[in-house]
């Protein structure tokens, strides 16, 4: 009985290394594939606008400064309502408090500022409110962001145009070498858009914004298996 368990053991550990060895020559053997990567733009003229506002104001004393800035606010959100602006698209972003220092002055200052931002939804509007802002009460913008209502629908669009760029490529990288694109291992994108317009800092004039264009890109990357043009042929 003894030999049979040892013969029966060997067995299946003879087994077992054959099996493995099968395993590792499988997994060993590189599949053969191609990578691609195309992008695809489209411009488009913005439908909707995003300001980033702030009112500052300072004095020696804090409650001063509280004050002054209140009565600034109060001025930029009559206008903005006499505007017709819908009271959801103001909203009030930071509130901060710091001390200063002016250049050949020893006196300490307290600088109150208040973050606003405004949501444009009336391009045709846009240069009346942003200057009528500054007129009110606004002397800090840091930034206008241009975008549009549509943008999940153009990123399809160039998602498709960047995809059908992509085949194509891959395609003639695969008939040069004397192979057949086979099916998509692996695929990747990604989408950015601009239209910010940054100005930073204190603003005393009138801006000019000379384009009100949103650049919507999206890039895909695709690795494709190759497969042999003899083999595909065969398969027809």
């Amino acid at each position: 009985m003894a030999e049979v368990r040892t013969s029966f053991c060997v067995a299946v550990a003879v087994a077992l290394v054959a099996l493995l060895s099968g395993r590792t020559a499988v997994s060993d053997e590189k599949q053969r594939m191609v990578s691609v990567s195309e992008d695809a733009s489209l411009e488009v003229a913005a439908d909707i606008a995003q300001l980033e506002l702030v009112i500052s104001t300072e004095d020696e004393s804090l409650q001063a400064a509280r004050k002054a800035n209140d009565e600034r606010s109060s001025r930029v959100l009559k206008f903005l309502a006499d505007s017709k602006v819908a009271a959801d698209d103001i909203k009030t972003s930071k509130v901060e408090i710091s001390t200063l220092r002016h250049e050949d002055d020893p006196k300490t200052y307290y600088e109150y500022e208040k973050g606003l931002i405004l949501v444009v939804r009336d391009m045709a509007l846009f240069e009346q409110l942003f200057n009528g802002e500054l007129e009110a009460g606004v002397n800090e913008v840091e930034a206008v962001h241009f975008d549009s209502t549509r943008r999940e629908e153009f990123l399809e669009q160039t998602r498709r145009a960047a995809v059908e760029k992509a085949k194509k490529k891959a395609a003639a990288l695969a008939t040069a070498f004397g192979q057949r694109l086979g099916k998509p291992a692996d695929i990747r994108d990604h989408a950015t858009s601009t239209g910010l317009f940054g100005l930073g800092g204190q603003y005393n004039g009138e801006p000019t914004f000379p384009s009100r264009q949103v650049v919507i890109t999206t890039e895909v990357s695709v690795d494709f298996l190759l497969e042999d043009e003899v083999a595909g042929a065969a398969n027809k």
